[in-house]
C-alpha cells in the first residue's frame, strides 16, 4: 500500500514530468515556427515507424540569424538529477570528437546554403536537420536533436558531413543508426530536389 508521503512524491513528479514535457514540447515548437517562415517546400513519405510519417522541410539560405542546436533542461542544472547526468557540462555532442560536449553548437546564417529538417510527424521530439553550408570539407552539418529522461533533457548530436556530387561521401558516423541514415537520405534528396530549380 502506497503511504499519503509517497503519494503527494509521485503527484509531484508526475506534475513536474508533465510541466518540462510541455515546455520542450512548446520549445520545440517555437523553433519549428521561427523557420516556418523561411520553408519553400514540405514533402511526407513513411517512416520506419508503422502509422507515422517522415516530415522533410526545405528551409532556404542564407540565413540572417545563425542557426544553433536545439538544447533544453527542464531541471535546474544543480539540481542532483541533472549533476548525475553531466547536463552542466552541456547537451551539444560533437560527434566526430569522440561526444565531446560542449554547452552551443552554432553555424553563422551567412554560411548555410539551406537546411532540411526531417522529422517524425509524433509528439515525441526526433528532427534532424541537415545545414548545407559552404564550408570545405564539412558540407553538411548533420543535427540530430532528441527529447530524453521524459522529456527533461533535449540533446543535439553534431555530425559534420562531407558531400561531393549530390552524395553524403562520408557516412561511417551513420552505420549504427538505420533511422537516422534514413533521414539523411530524405534530406539530401529533398535538397537536390530544390537546388535543381534554383539553379
Amino acid at each position: 500500500m502506497v503511504s499519503q508521503v509517497q503519494m503527494k512524491r509521485l503527484l509531484l513528479l508526475a506534475v513536474f514530468l508533465a510541466i518540462t514535457t510541455d515546455l520542450s514540447i512548446a520549445a520545440s515548437s517555437g523553433t519549428a515556427d521561427m523557420h516556418a517562415a523561411r520553408t519553400l517546400k514540405t514533402q511526407r513519405q513513411p517512416s520506419d515507424i508503422e502509422g507515422v510519417d517522415w516530415i522533410a522541410s526545405y528551409e532556404a539560405g542564407p540565413l540572417r540569424t545563425v542557426y544553433q542546436a536545439e538544447t533544453a533542461c527542464g531541471a535546474p542544472l544543480g539540481d542532483p538529477y541533472a549533476i548525475d547526468r553531466d547536463a552542466e557540462r552541456g547537451l551539444v555532442f560533437l560527434k566526430d570528437q569522440h561526444d565531446r560536449r560542449v554547452k552551443r553548437y552554432a553555424v553563422p546564417g551567412a554560411r548555410i546554403r539551406a537546411i532540411v529538417h526531417v522529422k517524425y510527424d509524433m509528439t515525441v521530439l526526433d528532427r534532424a536537420d541537415l545545414v548545407f553550408t559552404d564550408v570545405p570539407g564539412q558540407n553538411i552539418v548533420l543535427v540530430h536533436t532528441t527529447a530524453e529522461n521524459a522529456g527533461i533533457f533535449t540533446s543535439s548530436d553534431v555530425y559534420p558531413l562531407a558531400y561531393r556530387h549530390g552524395k553524403v561521401v562520408d557516412s561511417h558516423h551513420l552505420v549504427n543508426d538505420p533511422s537516422l541514415a534514413k533521414m539523411v537520405e530524405i534530406g539530401v534528396s529533398l535538397y537536390r530536389e530544390m537546388a535543381r530549380r534554383v539553379h
